[in-house]
């Protein structure tokens, strides 16, 4: 995790005006079945497209209800870099958070792959998405998940 973020932090620091990048950002609403979410997540992903055309990172924000009370919304932060053009390879590491009981936040490293246009449109992905949690009896449980979005128009910056 530190060394993404020192990479994304020197990625202007190289003397270069940001206006001669050719970087794609783009917003994908989506949402998955299983993968953070024991069964269905309402997510945001933001991709940032590097210098390099097959390189990006895309930092993600779910939420969902994990159903054992009432009121217990889960929040699910990822960041995952991916590889390739529209089909893209994807890896990353993400945590779901309970709101109400934050000692059983667990780890979802994600390995899968993702279907997405620069352009905009549908947005689809599938990942092996097994779930560690660190707490006091250490478990590792595999998960998959599918998710299925909209993409809006990527900006190019010039």
């Amino acid at each position: 995790m530190i060394l993404a973020i020192s990479q994304l932090s020197s990625y202007n620091s190289f003397g270069q005006d940001q206006s001669d990048s050719n970087a794609n950002n783009g917003s994908t609403l989506f949402i998955e079945f299983g993968g953070n979410a024991p069964l269905i997540s309402l997510n945001y992903d933001y991709l940032i497209q590097t210098r390099k055309e097959n390189f990006k990172y895309a930092f993600t924000f779910g939420t969902t209800h994990h159903f054992n009370k009432p009121l217990d919304i889960v929040i699910a932060p990822q960041f995952n870099t991916l590889i390739g053009r529209t089909l893209m390879a994807e890896i990353g590491v993400g945590l779901t958070i309970p709101i109400s009981y934050t000692q059983d936040w667990v780890w979802i490293p994600r390995f899968g792959g993702r279907y997405q246009k620069m352009s905009g449109g549908m947005f689809y992905r599938l990942a092996f998405t097994p779930i560690i949690s660190p707490h006091s009896n250490p478990s590792t449980f595999p998960m998959f998940g599918i998710s299925i979005g909209y993409t809006f128009k990527c900006n190019r910056k010039n």
